[in-house]
């Protein structure tokens, strides 16, 4: 019996295993009938986007051993939202702040139930300082506030996905 040679790649465990657990956060929060557990979903999701951006980050340094965190910056700021979602997340994990509100805008995704959670003005966070480097802030103030979640959040993850 003879093999044949396949024409697929190796899949990719580890980006498989972030991508799966993104997506499920995502799937749930699109299916969300229970207001108050949106926010759970979009910590979920802000903690599977910094685990992609840490594995991107640790396969860039393996091919360049000289990369770095500037390196890195470069490179993700082509992925709006990226910085801006690493960035507000260290609020959700270590202050457990709101970083949204649900409120009654478009999106490109239909939801469970009406309204869908809107990233929260910087200016209405008074928990938050801005950082020494403001790339992150202002790629949030840009790319994330008061845009719907959902989308902004699927682009950053997706465009960090792709990126070479």
């Amino acid at each position: 019996m003879s093999q044949g040679n396949s024409t697929s790649a190796p899949a990719d465990e580890e980006l498989t295993a972030v991508r799966r657990a993104f997506d499920a956060a995502y799937q749930r929060m699109v299916e969300c009938a229970k207001p108050e557990e949106l926010r759970d979903e979009l910590s979920n999701m802000l903690q599977h986007h910094y685990r992609l951006s840490e594995l991107r980050k640790a396969r860039w340094k393996a091919a360049n051993q000289n990369f770095t965190n500037r390196d890195f910056e470069a490179r993700v700021c082509q992925v709006p939202g990226t910085l801006g979602a690493r960035w507000i997340r260290t609020y959700d994990t270590h202050d457990i702040a709101k970083l949204s509100d649900q409120a009654d805008v478009y999106s490109n995704v239909y939801t469970a139930m009406y309204g869908v959670l809107v990233w929260k003005l910087a200016a209405d966070m008074p928990f938050i300082n801005v950082p020494t480097d403001p790339a992150p802030y202002a790629d949030y103030r840009a790319n994330l506030e008061n845009r719907p979640v959902l989308d902004s959040m699927r682009a950053a993850f997706d465009g960090l996905v792709v990126l070479p």
